[in-house]
């Protein structure tokens, strides 16, 4: 027996394994188990398994997140700068265990990341830079996503130069917020040089003393969903974001109460494409500059949109567009160019309008509601209400092309002339459209070419069928996706354009087009932006919910 392996079983000439143990031998007896006695060879071997395979179970690593990616041991006080450090240092899963209540760690210094990283806070963590320094800075082709925790008090003019974040990979922002952080240059919150991903999280508060109050992004791929981006302010422009190149892609998202020179919720450059959709742009002010709520010199979709209250000193209250627009389901209500033109929109651009309301937007000058100098088309849209210290209540067409095709514009007014349309030059073609009650300045002002069925109030529209009441009820939410001017029971709208419709085959709340709306056979196209009678197949709420 001295010859045979530990446990005293016979080889039987068979080599033996390297180790105290030989893999499945069989003990032929085991005295010591009973005196004197023999037990089942089978039921040894058993026994001997199981202990082996419990002392494996025992000895493997645990799958779950190591000691190394632990920040803290249960106390406030274990949950340090250094603990951070040392979690950091091999990437991975990051998690804190800090008790139960919110805890704040204070950084002296921002932390590299130079492995793919995952930082979860758990709704109870704040990682403030104590104004004194930026928290991050990602590294090309590395990751860093950050879930359920807040960042803070970044600052990076003494130590980086950059706010709470800058990112050369990617960033991923799940349920976090950023706050208080300040840049001596570009993006308060976050200088974005690569990929960038925001959902159900918060910008506010932040600063630049250049561009991108809240965010800088430069390049890259970047989408925001479901979230919050306000009360950021930049010195220059893009008080909420500035983009320039790559794409920016925002749904679902409200962004208000910045301040910038210019484009005090979004600057979007020459060579970059936005698209924004189910959000809302409010609140926002830029001083000197363009663009309350945006400014667009490049490529901007933007799809089920709420423009209110933004401010803009000089054009373009709501937006100030140079580029290419493309705005359908939109609204424009409330904004303002205080010493100029253009309260709800100001384009030399191209903009494409449909199923468009400006309600109650002001300019300094001129262009209550829009101002053109480039080339706009509008199909199925509602001015109400909008008002211009001097003339185009409505519309002001400085030059270029502006074709109105199934347009309601009502109730607004000019101090001087022009209170519905006002064209100082270019060309302004009108189709199947109602100009109505303007209160002062007239109805059109300038040659204003007549493309067939358009309806006006008084006889300053030239080749306009005149009526004393086109009958419209006030604005209201009638079904669609912004709120327009129902025609009433008998109103001379209704059936009223014989030929050349559709197109459009639905109105500005998505209702089809034709129907008999006077009762007295044969379906025809009422004049301006809704047909009486059709029914809307969906029902659409004005509000951003998230």
């Amino acid at each position: 027996m001295a010859l045979s392996p530990s446990r005293g079983i016979n080889t039987n000439g068979v080599r033996c394994d390297v180790g105290a143990y030989e893999f499945d031998a069989l003990p032929m007896t085991v005295g010591s188990l009973f005196s004197g006695g023999t037990m089942n060879p089978k039921i040894v071997y058993l026994i001997l398994k199981v202990a082996l395979i419990t002392s494996l179970v025992w000895t493997l690593p645990p799958a779950s997140v190591s000691a190394a990616g632990l920040v803290g041991t249960g106390t406030p006080a274990s949950c340090t700068e250094a603990a951070l450090d040392a979690a950091l240092a091999g990437g991975g899963t990051i998690t804190f265990n800090c008790g139960a209540a919110p805890h704040t760690v204070i950084l002296t210094d921002y932390k590299p990341i130079a492995e793919n990283t995952e930082i979860q806070g758990g709704g109870l963590i704040t990682l403030s830079g104590d104004d004194t320094t930026s928290l991050f800075q990602v590294l090309t082709d590395k990751t860093l996503s950050l879930r359920d925790i807040t960042l803070r008090e970044g600052n990076g003019t003494v130590t980086s130069g950059f706010g709470a974040i800058q990112n050369f990979g990617t960033l991923n922002l799940t349920n976090s917020q950023l706050i208080s952080n300040t840049s001596p240059a570009s993006g308060g919150a976050i200088d974005n040089r690569g990929g960038l991903h925001l959902t159900n999280s918060v910008v506010a508060e932040n600063t630049a003393s250049q561009s991108g109050g809240g965010i800088y992004t430069e390049g890259g791929a970047v989408t925001i969903q479901n979230s919050d981006i306000y009360s950021n302010t930049a010195v220059s422009l893009g008080g909420g974001i500035y983009h320039s190149g790559g794409s920016v892609s925002i749904q679902g998202s409200d962004i208000f109460s910045n301040t910038a020179f210019g484009g005090g919720g979004i600057y979007n450059f020459t060579n970059s494409t936005l698209t924004l959709s189910d959000s809302a742009l409010r609140g926002n002010v830029v001083g000197a500059g363009f663009g309350g709520g945006l400014d667009n010199r490049g490529a901007a979709t933007l799809t089920n949109i709420t423009f209110n209250g933004n401010r803009a000193n000089f054009n373009g209250g709501g937006l100030y567009n140079t580029g290419t627009a493309t705005l359908t389901n939109v609204t424009f209500s409330d904004n303002d160019s205080n010493n100029y033109h253009g309260g709800g929109l100001y384009t030399t651009g191209t903009a494409i309008l449909t199923n468009a309301t400006f309600s109650g937007n002001s300019a300094g000058i001129s262009g209550g509601g829009l101002v053109n100098a480039g080339t706009t088309t509008l199909t199925n849209a509602t001015f109400s209400g909008n008002s211009a210290n001097n003339s185009g209540g409505g519309l002001y067409n400085d030059s270029g092309t502006a074709t109105l095709i199934n347009v309601t514009l009502s109730g607004n007014t000019a101090g001087i002339n022009g209170g519905g349309i006002f064209r100082n030059s270019g060309t302004v073609s009108v189709k199947n459209s109602i100009v109505a009650n303007s209160p002062s300045g007239g109805n059109c002002v300038g040659a204003v070419t007549n493309n067939g069925f358009n309806l006006s109030t008084d006889a300053s529209c030239s080749g306009f069928n005149q009526v004393v009441n086109v009958m419209l009820g006030p604005l209201a939410d009638n079904g669609g996706p912004t709120q327009t001017h129902l025609p009433q029971p008998g109103s001379s709208a209704i059936d009223f354009v014989a030929t050349g419709c559709p197109p459009p085959a639905t109105d500005q709340r998505g209702a089809s087009r034709p129907v008999d709306g006077d009762g007295v056979g044969g379906a025809a196209c009422d004049a301006g932006a809704v047909e009486y009678g059709a029914v809307t197949s969906a029902v659409y709420l004005p509000l951003l919910i998230k």
